[in-house]
């Protein structure tokens, strides 16, 4: 059973995501050499409209008219961890919008542990890449 998205796998999710929102600025081989270093370290993608990131272990994005983050893509370990700092997180948070969002991420994390798969891809990315053959799952 495969327990994550493979590094090309993870590519073209990142490639269908920023296309959605407009990205123009994917360097897929930089994607690449970010997503084989050890320790691997979120690549930050910001353009006018939003901001992606892409992780071995999560992919995500926000637009720029929205304090939201929506994650396509997580793993129980990135999940696990998160959820571990959020609540000291909110904590810190003096703005009601930066707690809610920081909430909204803990729904979604929990939400992606709860999925019972050995990861979590949205439905609608999901059938996007198995219908490009870019992901089999």
């Amino acid at each position: 059973m495969k327990i994550r998205l493979n590094n090309e796998e993870i590519i073209g999710l990142a490639s269908l995501v920023a296309s959605d929102l407009g990205i123009k600025r994917l360097d897929e081989s930089a994607l690449l050499m970010n997503l084989e270093k050890n320790p691997v370290m979120p690549t930050i993608i910001s353009d006018g409209c939003g901001q992606l990131w892409v992780d071995r272990y999560y992919v995500a994005y926000s637009l720029s008219e929205d304090t939201f983050v929506h994650y396509v893509y997580i793993t129980p370990e990135h999940a696990s961890e998160e959820l571990k700092v959020l609540p000291k997180d909110i904590l810190k948070c003096a703005k009601p919008k930066e707690v809610e969002m920081l909430k909204d991420i803990a729904r979604q994390l929990k939400n992606a542990l709860k999925s019972g798969r050995p990861f979590y891809l949205t439905l609608e990315y999901r059938r996007r890449l198995e219908k490009t053959s870019i992901i089999e799952i």
